[in-house]
């Protein structure tokens, strides 16, 4: 079985010298010879670099045949260098540092082989804590390459079962694309495009004007092989995905090109990622209409305040189209996966001052922010100071005080303070203070300041206040308040109640969730002691699964929960194991 693992990446790599076209992104070293992290053959739910919300997303997803348990294999030789528990985001994962300067991530898993499951649940009662984030030295586990080391699962953040892997240069922490080192995937299907968006440079202009695409042969077309604009300088947006072989999911590109009269003036390929620099994706792509549609327009042209510096290998005047009246340009846009599949789509540009497809747009703000600044806001019932490179571009800013409507369940405090369009992108977290005198000083400290979306749907953040004035750090734009919250979370067990008779049982769930601020801290006993509750946030999840530690017999169980606001709940019973 372990030759079964190993040999399909040393001969992918043998044949990556010999097959594919120039176009493929090429191994970056065929000696390194990692071997695969499963048994199963490789299939994508996921792709490395593809938007994701606010983030990159940093490895590539591997399908599990929607199935947990699938044995985890170190892909070299090393020592788990870093042990990340938690109930969102990566869940479950392991670091294991390799001699060669790599580091490989193993993420969203659901549980260890022994020796392993030990050590980290030592590393639980020892801090008392089911949140982990433990670096480990390499004598503590060693591991060969082959070696098993986790089970897949869904952990975490994860929407199903998969194997979120990743490969990292151990010194940087930057994040490569793991197709570059062997882990290559079946594809011979290219990306699909879907449409091509148009951006006037001048912002005082109603825009992007959006073109479908379709597909005529091996190429794509517009409705019209020519388009006219009144303006002097446009830039150009792609809405293009990919799907691979035996996937149903719909993926993130490779790399995108765009050529003006057949010479390329800009082009990105996803090779490596920066942590620090992740949150760029929301000027890579057109963020607003991420937000208003779920699609990835990815931008071929790059705003002012976009300083991500690893995507970007070709350049000339940032992507941008500098047009003249019946000067006709050639506009080749390409997109291609990491095998090198490709779809093109052409078509030509020209200024014409008799066009009026973009159009000036009726300009209402108050004032301008611009990127390369810092700016603030001062209102008598609201401030807000906002860093250098907070922003992407210009912001035409406005703000406007309004009535607020009765939220069902909350105490409201001061009007709904609008800032902007909420499907601005920002960079980095602000300061916002609301002033709200009217809550009482006994109560400040449960007071929070809340988003309050366009569907109502409410998000509130880490609170401080100042006698009368409360203060967050969103990184949203949007319908600001001040509510108070006063109730405290919610615990619901699921298959026990007061003098349950869990012989047989396995484990003890519960549910506990909160209404407004969030559940900060939780902590559970048996008998007075502490016991371990592995947390499922996505589905408000809390499991003891029985162990030695309750041994038969009865006992007392309590659990106790905190919201960010101060806010306690506490459940307590009595069962029998």
């Amino acid at each position: 079985m372990l030759t079964y693992r190993l040999l399909p990446f040393w001969l992918l790599l043998v044949c990556a010298c010999f097959v594919g076209n120039s176009s493929r992104a090429q191994v970056v070293d065929s000696t390194l010879n990692f071997g695969s992290p499963l048994d199963i053959p490789i299939y994508l739910s996921g792709t490395f670099g593809e938007p994701r919300g606010n983030h990159f997303h940093s490895g590539m997803d591997i399908r599990t045949n929607s199935q947990e348990g699938l044995s985890i294999y170190s892909v070299e030789e090393g020592f788990i260098s870093r042990i990340k528990i938690s109930g969102r985001g990566y869940g479950k994962s392991i670091y294991i540092q390799h001699p060669n300067g790599y580091t490989s991530v193993y993420a969203h898993l659901s549980d260890f082989p022994p020796a392993l499951d030990k050590l980290i649940k030592a590393y639980h009662y020892q801090r008392e804590n089911f949140e982990l984030d433990e670096v480990l030295t390499p004598d503590i586990y060693p591991v060969k390459k082959g070696d098993l080391v986790a089970y897949s699962g869904n952990t975490g953040g994860s929407q199903g079962p998969h194997l979120h892997f990743e490969i990292r240069n151990t010194a940087t922490e930057y994040a490569y694309n793991p197709q570059l080192y062997g882990f290559a995937v079946k594809d011979d299907i290219a990306p699909t495009i879907h449409s091509v968006s148009v951006y006037a440079k001048d912002l005082n202009v109603v825009g992007p004007l959006t073109y479908a695409a379709k597909k005529v042969g091996s190429t794509y077309k517009l409705v019209k092989d020519t388009l006219y604009f009144n303006t002097d300088t446009i830039g150009f947006g792609l809405h293009t995905t990919d799907k691979m072989q035996n996937s149903n999911n719909t993926n993130g590109i490779y790399s995108l090109e765009i050529c003006v009269k057949d010479s390329v003036c800009y082009r990105f390929k996803m090779d490596s990622i920066d942590f620090a620099e992740t949150r760029y994706v929301q000027c890579h792509v057109d963020h607003c209409e991420k937000i208003e549609s779920g699609s990835s327009v990815y931008r071929t042209h790059r705003l002012p305040g976009n300083d991500f510096t690893f995507l970007y290998d070709v350049q000339q005047n940032d992507g941008y189209v500098v047009l003249q009246d019946s000067v006709f340009h050639k506009i080749e846009l390409s997109s291609r996966d990491y095998q090198g599949n490709a779809s093109t789509i052409v078509f030509y540009v020209s200024r014409s001052s008799k066009s009026a497809v973009f159009k000036p747009q009726k300009m209402d703000f108050d004032t301008v922010f611009y990127h390369n600044q810092a700016n603030t806001l001062s209102e008598p019932n609201i401030k807000a100071y906002f860093p250098e490179q907070t922003f992407y571009n210009k912001v035409f800013f406005y703000y406007k005080a309004d009535s607020i409507q009765l939220l069902s369940g909350y105490k409201t405090f001061g009007p709904l303070h609008r800032l902007h369009k909420d499907v601005e992108p920002v960079h980095k977290a602000y300061t916002l203070s609301l002033l709200a005198s009217s809550v009482p000083e006994q109560l400040r400290l449960k007071a929070v300041v809340a988003r309050v979306d366009r569907k109502g749907r409410i998000k509130a953040y880490t609170t401080t206040h100042d006698g009368p004035w409360f203060t967050a750090s969103p990184k949203e734009f949007g319908g600001f308040t001040v509510l108070l919250d006063t109730v405290p979370p919610s615990i619901r067990p699921q298959n026990f109640t007061n003098g349950s008779i869990m012989t047989g049982k396995g484990s003890l769930r519960l549910t506990a969730s909160d209404n407004l601020s969030g559940i900060k801290t939780y902590r559970a006993t048996i008998d007075g002691k502490w016991i371990l509750l592995d947390n499922d946030a996505k589905n408000s999840l809390y499991v003891y699964a029985f162990d030695d530690r309750c041994p038969p017999g009865e006992h007392i169980f309590e659990m106790v929960v905190t919201d960010d606001a101060g806010n306690t709940a506490t459940y307590r019973c009595t069962f029998r194991n």
